[in-house]
């Protein structure tokens, strides 16, 4: 099946860097939403989209609007990054409920993976947003907190990186296995939870 990964990378370039270790891996291209066309989602089976999340926002996934009628056709993979834990199922479904169109839901894929931040490149807003996450640390005694928000405690002072292109590995399996079940979901099931990987 041909795929292409199209992305929206916004400040530090993560999601660039797994768009393009995607792509590599798959043996496609990857391209930046604002370079993608209907003729790119025309001559793929799969898409994949990745994009940064912002205020519950995924960078550039206007896109999948615009292009809902095209893509329904096709086998959608959805990946997001950022500083949340990717363990956190809930919150990203509640992502990808927000930013793909409903009539692409039933047949999507979706992950994420940490990202990386540079405060000193953030827009005010996103500034914002990330210092009600920070508060929100500030409180926790300081040996129950993980390397991550050890880390963000820290972001002003130095850019942090938690990049793990090898994280994308199970996004790779699931775009060279598109058509296997869902783990742990009957495929009879109406009711399957979106976030199945």
């Amino acid at each position: 099946m041909k795929c292409i990964v199209i992305y929206k990378s916004k400040y530090t370039g993560a999601v660039r860097r797994y768009a393009e270790y995607i792509a590599h891996r798959l043996s496609c291209r990857a391209v930046d939403v604002t370079q993608a066309s209907e003729k790119d989602i025309e001559e793929s089976d799969i898409v994949i989209y990745g994009g940064g999340i912002y205020a519950g926002a995924v960078a550039g996934s206007a896109f999948l609007n615009d292009h809902k009628a095209s893509l329904g056709e096709k086998k959608l993979i959805f990946f997001t990054c950022g500083m949340t834990d990717p363990e956190n199922y809930g919150y990203f479904n509640a992502i990808a409920s927000r930013n793909v169109p409903t009539g692409l839901l039933k047949n999507c894929f979706d992950f994420h993976f940490y990202g990386a931040l540079d405060y000193s490149k953030l827009k005010f807003m996103d500034k914002m947003m990330i210092g009600f996450m920070v508060s929100s640390i500030k409180h926790k005694p300081r040996e129950k907190l993980d390397e991550r928000e050890k880390r963000l405690l820290e972001l002003k002072k130095y850019p942090i990186d938690f990049v793990d292109l090898k994280s994308a590995d199970l996004l790779i399996w699931r775009a060279q296995n598109i058509n296997a079940p869902r783990p742990g979901f009957d495929d009879d099931d109406e009711e399957d939870d979106l976030y199945a990987d």
